[in-house]
């Protein structure tokens, strides 16, 4: 919504105020009668943006998810929490330097599990985030992985 719209809407609800409360208050109040109605319309826009962002970030995890076990089932075990805006795949020992190189070589971003560890490592693999991508990005995305970790031939 812009900046405009927002200042109309403050408008009309300071507006609507005005008609419960009496003219010798709202002269005391008005301002904060504004600032209210404008608060009230500010929590409520960023709840519906919380709560779209929460359903595009769902569905494109969920697509994730999807593509990694329909191509790679056999190469990578997802760890999938069920929330947040990454999760950790973990691929069999002594892959994942190789299997990195091969996928950074291939335009893909991949954070090394491994590097995550402060003692031992005791998992390979990698962090994969998914929020700042389209669908078809997902996509494409897991299908050169899958090029880069098991080359034709």
């Amino acid at each position: 919504m812009a900046a405009a719209q927002r200042g109309v809407l403050a408008a009309m609800l300071a507006k609507a105020l005005q008609r419960v409360i009496s003219n010798t208050q709202l002269g005391q109040f008005g301002g904060q009668c504004q600032q209210l109605a404008i608060g009230l319309l500010l929590r409520r826009m960023v709840v519906r943006h919380l709560r779209q962002m929460r359903a595009l970030y769902s569905s494109r995890r969920d697509l994730l998810l999807e593509e990694l076990l329909r191509r790679l089932a056999g190469a990578i075990t997802p760890q999938h929490s069920g929330a947040g805006l990454q999760f950790a795949v973990t691929v069999p020992a002594g892959h994942e330097v190789p299997w990195t190189l091969a996928g950074q070589a291939a335009g893909l971003v991949l954070r090394s599990l491994s590097r995550q560890f402060l003692g031992p490592v005791t998992q390979e693999g990698w962090l994969l985030g998914y929020t700042a991508l389209q669908n078809q990005e997902i996509r494409s995305a897991v299908a050169a992985l899958e090029r880069s970790i098991d080359p034709p031939g």
